[in-house]
Formats: C-alpha cells, sequence, structure tokens
C-alpha cells in the first residue's frame, strides 16, 4: 500500500509492506519516501532502522486462528461468543466518526496528538460495542498479501468500574480475531501486529496485547530517504515547534 502526502509542498510517501512499489518508487524523486518492509531491501541512499514485529499468520479457517491464541485470550473472545450485547462491526473505507471520536479522546488520554482524521482514509477498521456503547477499535492498512496495525484504542481511559473495563479488553481481543476473518476474506496471509517492544512488561502495556495472540516474530524494517532540501525544512520545523 502507498500513502501519499503534500507536505509544506513537498510531495512524500510511505510504502506499507508493498516492496515492489517501493523499489519503484525510488527513482521518483520524492522529497521524502519512507518504505516498512518484513524483508532486508538493497535500496541506497536510505538509512535503516530495525524492530521486532509479530505476524499473526491466517489460514483459511478463523476457528483455526482462534485456536493459536493464547488460552486466556480464547476465553475471552468465548465471552464475546456468548454475551448478545457484543457486537462488532468491520468497514473500509473513511475512518467511522464515533471511532475517530474514541481515537482522539484515547491519544489526547495518553498525553499524544492525535492525527488528522483524513490520514485513515482506505483503512480497514473493526468497532467493538457493548450495549450500543463503543468501547475498542482496531484500524489496519489493507497492504498485500499481509495486513498491517496501523492503531489500536480502547475507551479504557474513561472506564468507571472494573466491570466495563474488563469488558473493553474482552472486546479488543475479540477486534483483533475479527481483523483476522477480514483478513481471511480478503485473501491476506497474515496480520502484521506493527512492531512489538520486547522489553516491556510482559503482563501489561501493549506489547502484552500483541504478544498475547501468540503471533510469530520477525524482524521489520523501515527505510527512510530525504531530499537535502526536505530535512532543511525538517530541522528548521523541529526548531520552532
Amino acid at each position: 500500500m502507498v500513502i501519499y502526502e503534500n507536505k509544506w509542498g513537498f510531495t512524500t510517501a510511505r510504502v506499507i509492506l508493498d516492496d515492489e512499489a517501493a523499489r519503484t518508487l525510488c527513482d521518483r524523486g520524492l522529497s521524502r519516501l519512507i518504505v516498512v518492509t518484513l524483508h532486508r531491501l538493497d535500496l541506497p541512499g536510505f538509512t535503516v532502522k530495525e524492530k521486532d514485529t509479530g505476524i499473526i499468520d491466517l489460514g483459511t479457517a478463523v476457528d483455526d486462528v482462534k485456536a493459536s491464541f493464547g488460552k486466556t485470550v480464547r476465553n475471552e473472545i468465548s465471552r464475546t461468543e456468548r454475551d448478545d450485547q457484543f457486537r462488532f462491526v468491520t468497514t473500509e473505507g473513511p475512518f467511522p466518526d464515533d471511532a475517530y471520536e474514541q481515537y482522539v479522546a484515547f491519544e489526547r488520554a495518553r498525553g499524544a496528538k492525535p492525527f488528522g482524521k483524513d490520514t485513515f482514509d482506505g483503512l480497514v477498521f473493526v468497532r467493538g460495542y457493548y450495549g450500543g456503547k463503543l468501547l475498542a477499535c482496531i484500524s489496519a492498512f489493507p497492504s498485500k498479501p499481509v495486513a498491517r496495525i496501523r492503531s489500536i484504542f480502547s475507551a479504557r481511559h474513561e472506564a468507571v468500574d472494573d466491570e466495563t473495563y474488563t469488558r473493553i479488553g474482552y472486546a479488543s481481543k475479540r477486534a483483533m480475531l475479527e481483523l483476522c476473518r477480514w483478513g481471511i476474506e480478503h485473501e491476506r496471509s497474515g496480520i502484521d501486529l506493527a512492531s512489538i517492544n520486547m522489553h516491556e512488561d510482559a503482563k501489561s502495556g501493549i506489547a502484552a496485547y500483541k504478544r498475547s495472540f501468540s503471533p510469530r516474530m520477525v524482524k521489520e524494517y523501515t527505510y527512510t530517504k530525504r531530499s537535502g532540501i526536505y530535512a532543511f525544512f525538517e530541522r528548521i520545523r523541529a526548531k520552532i515547534a
């Protein structure tokens, strides 16, 4: 998947898990090109950063995917399947309004600046509800053959009691299974969990959440190339920000 952006009058692009597109765009004279890949590439003039990520491998049956998850996760997902107050919706296209509002509140609650709504256009969204209230959401790039998580967020920052907090956790786990269901239906071979910090606390946090799905661990590479004038403008922006 290729995402173009016009920034300060410069044309930039990000390539998500599409090595062929990355090679094609290398000679296009873009002001900035960022390539996220699961393979080492020969891209002269690029800097590269290496991280760990996890892949949920998809076959042809969502039940087989669920069976590959950890026992606790399977039990939590099963609770959502037995309670008809839970409802899950998968869509493609623009960021749904209720999900974007939750995303903005979630980011601000953790002291981060949310991205603009239009930067999520064309993604896949899985929303989990309980009694009509949105509890959790996952957005993902529909890259091929492996789709990649863009963001995971929930209403945990506004949970008023333990029961609600627990339900949000269940919804977050089931949302991942529903994304896997979408992947199988759309002939994806896997879901890239988008970086896992192996040094983070194993019992809590986003890394623990991702590891709970028992993913296959692989290396993730981010290649970046900037023109001289674009790099200059970045330095100026950083000084005045």
